[in-house]
């Protein structure tokens, strides 16, 4: 992490410098104008982004904490994430027997540690577990990863200031740069086409470009207001018939007598999004936090993170992650690589341990692809008329390892497709009220009507003296 702390501000400024160089300066004005406007809107965001960044690390403490009862807590909550999570004795043995159950995997660790003999360890676990094998495999890996995890931390702890320094610089850096980054391909045809036709309909505009994305021609138009009103109708209506195809305005930024659009070809699906949460018994705060965002050319995000605990601590947790992966998702930074960003500041950020689960759903409109990844999250579902389709996580919650393997699953999806993303507690509280550890499964086969009445289906399930936060958020595509 420090190495790349220490490269990343050269390489980015070489990058930087090379394309500032590749900028061609033979455009008319106007579009040069929008161009540096929709640029510098970009690189700003980053900038705050990594000033951010910095202020989380400057305010981090250097001394060393108690490394080894981090170690045992961190890798019994990974063997229990790993192997217990989608077990039918989970509610038996981390509900009921939650002491003797930390105890015994406790002492699995400590053989482990001592490097007693494989077949041995497994022979004893089969007294307290019904997956001997994979609990011993699961926990000697965790071991060997987490013991050179151990050694990097004490590095990192005394370098965490270098790395705010550095960010903080970057922030700096990147904030004042004018260049330009040519990201999107310009269509001059039609931005000459619809220039003539808002002229010939008496729209005077100080700056349109038109450029070309997988799903048609956007449309940035900057221009006065007219009778002190925008007139955004009259343009997406001209925009539908100059160039053939329904428009909608996907940004929409006035201030005082001057408006900015950005337009886009008509969606093929809408996304509608039911959400409910409720914190556990005895807190007025919940430990969930959800993030729902309009990206450009037409993606809908969705995410959920789960902190761990209940409570404000774990509310505080979970809303920063949601908060990061919006910034960095929106500012067209993929999926995996701003799973991966969180993780490392979930990681290095605070002085104790700490972890928080993963949903992050993108949905494309125009084609109804749906990207998926899960970091130690409770299952989802999709649900395509009476058949359910459950997706699991097989990577460990963020802020656990300072390095992770994120995948993405890309999913098609249809008119009619209802997907369920849900916090741990729901499947918990769920299976302990109706004794039945695949009892949302059954439930979504058996459910029929629209998301919304899915969703509060099953939130009326659910126990209302919950021990646990719960979160339901159902999605379901529509055609437009």
């Amino acid at each position: 992490e420090i190495t790349i702390a220490s490269l990343l501000l050269p390489l980015y400024l070489r990058q930087l410098q090379a394309i500032k160089f590749s900028i061609p300066t033979s455009l008319p004005q106007e579009q040069t104008e929008t161009r540096a406007l929709e640029l510098r809107t970009r690189i700003n965001g980053f900038a705050n982004i990594l000033g951010e960044l910095s202020k989380v690390f400057s305010r981090l403490p250097v001394e060393e904490t108690d490394d080894e009862k981090r170690k045992l807590a961190s890798l019994v909550e990974g063997i229990a994430v790993r192997v217990c999570q989608n077990c039918s004795q989970q509610e038996s043995c981390w509900h009921r027997r939650f002491l003797q159950t930390y105890g015994n995997l406790s002492e699995l660790l400590v053989s482990v540690e001592d490097d007693l003999d494989i077949d041995n360890m497994i022979s004893k676990s089969q007294r307290w577990c019904i997956q001997p094998k994979e609990i011993v495999e699961t926990a000697s890996s965790f071991w060997e990863m987490r013991g050179l995890d151990i050694i990097w931390q004490k590095r990192l702890i005394e370098s965490k200031s270098v790395v705010a320094n550095q960010l903080k610089g970057l922030s700096s850096v990147v904030s004042d740069l004018g260049c330009q980054l040519d990201l999107i391909k310009r269509d001059k045809q039609w931005t000459d086409i619809v220039g003539f036709e808002l002229k010939r309909c008496n729209i005077s505009f100080d700056s349109l470009e038109c450029s070309c994305f997988e799903y048609g021609t956007a449309v940035r138009i900057g221009l006065k207001k007219k009778h002190n009103h925008c007139p955004e109708k009259y343009i997406r209506n001209i925009l539908s018939k100059v160039i053939g195809q329904k428009y909608r305005v996907e940004y929409h930024h006035c201030q005082s007598e001057y408006c900015e659009l950005y337009l886009v070809p008509e969606y093929l699906y809408d996304v509608e999004v039911y959400v409910k949460r409720r914190p556990a018994e005895g807190y007025a705060i919940c430990g969930d936090s959800f993030g729902l965002a309009t990206l450009s050319r037409g993606r809908h995000l969705i995410a959920l993170s789960d902190g761990m605990g209940i409570g404000p601590e774990a509310g505080l947790q979970s809303s920063t992650v949601v908060s990061f992966i919006e910034k960095f998702v929106s500012l067209d930074v993929s999926s995996c690589e701003a799973l991966k960003l969180v993780n490392s500041i979930s990681f290095l950020s605070v002085e104790k341990e700490t972890f928080a689960t993963v949903d992050l759903a993108i949905i494309n409109k125009y084609s109804g692809e749906l990207s998926v990844s899960k970091l130690g999250s409770a299952p989802s579902y999709l649900k395509r008329g009476k058949r359910v389709i459950s997706l699991s996580s097989d990577t460990v919650p963020v802020g656990m390892l300072c390095g992770l393997d994120v995948s993405e699953r890309l999913i098609q999806l249809y008119h009619g497709d209802i997907f369920v993303i849900v916090s741990d507690g729901v499947i918990n509280e769920g299976s302990r009220k109706m004794k039945d550890p695949d009892w949302l499964n059954n439930l979504l086969k058996q459910s029929n009507g629209s998301g919304k009445e899915i969703g509060e289906r099953i939130f009326h399930t659910l126990p209302e003296n919950n021990a646990d936060d719960i979160t339901v958020i159902v999605v379901e595509l529509k055609l437009v």
